[in-house]
């Protein structure tokens, strides 16, 4: 019995560990989709919005989010990085004083003593434990607060870095279109309803019902309703 019962426990054991790595992983892949789709969806908002478009007009499917969440996450961490290469001294000095905050935690400085000052000890039983109870409901207090700030914080990442994203965007298109439809690495198009022009510019975006262009000639973002509307390019393809 004993035998089998060791076999149980050792069976057992992995079991556990494998649910428990697939539960963590599962977690880390829904909150992981979940930012990427904050991020997309505050990268394709800002964009349009700083256009002066409607966002609405141009929905996205949850896959077209993802990715660009995922292309927002990678921009921004290349901006980070270029920040940082940028101003090497400065995180040198923020390395620094976190090194010294966490080995200041882990030092006997930081960990207490576990000895009640001397008036503490002079009070009651029953006005120590009042005074230890407050205490202890004040932490609490704190700790919710704080952890709710940083909650906070942390939501609003994934739309800050959108957005910083969303603008860094519009300022990239809007220095290349500013060269013409001639100079600029991204093609013109023609916009026309039969015979007639009715828009010419770049594409901003699209949907199954509107077209987004900057237009050349007026030098603002047009959406135009795509029924009876050809697109037509301005130049072949560059290869």
């Amino acid at each position: 019995m004993k035998s089998n019962d060791r076999e149980s426990l050792t069976n057992t054991k992995p079991r556990l560990s494998l649910v428990s790595s697939l539960s963590l992983l599962t977690a880390v892949a829904a909150s992981g989709g979940v930012t990427l789709h904050l991020m997309g969806n505050a990268t394709h908002t800002t964009y349009l919005g700083n256009w002066g478009l409607d966002a609405g007009l141009f929905p996205k499917a949850t896959d077209w989010m993802l990715i660009t969440g995922y292309s927002t996450a990678f921009d921004r961490g290349v901006a980070i990085l270029k920040l940082m290469s940028a101003n090497v001294l400065w995180s040198l000095v923020i390395f620094l004083v976190l090194s010294i905050y966490f080995a200041l935690l882990q030092s006997p400085l930081g960990s207490g003593t576990g000895k009640q000052p001397a008036w503490l000890e002079r009070q009651s039983e029953r006005v120590r434990r009042f005074l230890r109870s407050a205490l202890s409901a004040l932490l609490f207090v704190c700790a919710l607060f704080f952890l709710f700030g940083a909650l906070l914080a942390l939501a609003a990442v994934p739309a800050v870095l959108g957005a910083t994203a969303g603008k860094a965007a519009v300022e990239r298109d809007m220095k290349d279109y500013a060269k013409g439809c001639d100079k600029a690495t991204s093609s013109c198009v023609q916009l026309k309803k039969g015979n007639e022009i009715v828009g010419m510019g770049f594409i901003l975006d699209s949907s199954p019902t509107h077209i987004a262009i900057f237009d050349v000639t007026q030098q603002r973002a047009r959406s135009i309703p795509r029924e009876g509307v050809e697109t037509v390019a301005m130049r072949a393809p560059k290869f």
